[in-house]
């Protein structure tokens, strides 16, 4: 794992650790093996406590330390905090390759007008700026939908302003190391400027289950755009699971896996426009969900609670 991302991953886990001691609520993101760590990086609320064990556990010729603590010692900055909670303008700029490369039939629609409460919880939950373009719901059940999305910015990780918190950064870190010419300040400085959450342009694929008759979401997922997107499910949460599809795949069947006696029905569950979502009931046990061609051919499997 390359220095940035490690740094990215340390931070996003001390903000889980300090979300975990919070009630639990409807709103919370919850994401499926994206380490958006995507888990997602502008992750100035809450690493406090982690930045400073990690200073005060050795000197500060790790790069990786000092630039941990140029992050904590920003936090406090206009520019480097979080947006969320905000409401998302939302503009007119053309769906991103990525977008249109993973789900072409979404990108070549013309979307509808969503309802008004829709694009307000988009609003909430996008970041910096939602692409107008890419805002659609997707019925995938009689009892779930999908408000489908892309943002700038990293959900509720973007930061208010990333460049000037960025250069923000940079200022801490020359003032910690005031020489140039330190290996050390200029490997901090590189994991800095690799951190997503201060890159201008960067976008997220959202992707948020709202449940019927409910306008709150039940839970949302955002993916990187820089990175390739897994085809299969991509994020759980309240009992409901949510995939991408592989282009030939029309739909997938559930099965339980091998040695799982527990009673769970056979599934089938359509693909709608290069997305799928369902729901399992508890202690269902391991399963098996297999993508399918049209002419009935499996395109691959993956196993689910194990």
């Amino acid at each position: 794992m390359s220095g940035y991302r490690e740094l990215e991953r340390q931070l996003r886990e001390s903000v889980r650790r300090r979300a975990a001691t919070r009630a639990l609520s409807p709103r919370r993101w919850r994401s499926h093996r994206m380490a958006l760590a995507l888990a997602p990086l502008a992750l100035v609320g809450g690493v406090a406590t982690a930045a400073t064990q990690l200073v005060r556990a050795g000197t500060e010729k790790d790069p990786q330390k000092l630039a941990f603590r140029a992050v904590k010692e920003t936090s406090n900055e206009h520019a480097c905090q979080r947006v969320n909670g905000r409401a998302a303008p939302i503009v007119d700029d053309a769906p991103p390759p990525e977008f249109v490369a993973v789900l072409p039939r979404l990108a070549a629609l013309t979307p509808r007008a969503a309802p008004a409460d829709i694009v307000a919880l988009a609003r909430r939950q996008a970041g910096r700026a939602i692409l107008g373009r890419t805002l659609r719901v997707v019925s995938v059940s009689d009892r779930l939908r999908l408000v489908v999305f892309v943002a700038y910015g990293d959900g509720p990780f973007a930061l208010v302003d990333p460049q000037a918190c960025l250069s923000a950064r940079r200022a801490r870190l020359a003032a910690l190391v005031p020489d140039p010419n330190d290996a050390t300040r200029q490997a901090a400085d590189r994991l800095l400027a690799q951190m997503r959450d201060t890159m201008p342009n960067a976008q997220t694929l959202n992707l948020i289950v709202v449940r019927a008759r409910r306008v709150g979401p039940t839970f949302g997922a955002g993916m990187q755009l820089t990175r390739p997107l897994p085809r299969g499910i991509v994020a759980y949460g309240s009992g409901v699971y949510v995939g991408i599809a592989k282009p030939e795949a029309t739909s997938i069947a559930l099965r339980l896996a091998r040695n799982n006696h527990r009673p769970a029905p056979h599934r089938r569950v359509a693909v709608h426009h290069g997305l799928f979502a369902f729901s399992l009931p508890r202690h269902t046990g391991p399963m098996v969900l297999t993508q399918l061609a049209a002419d009935g051919h499996a395109l691959g499997s993956e196993r689910l609670r194990e």
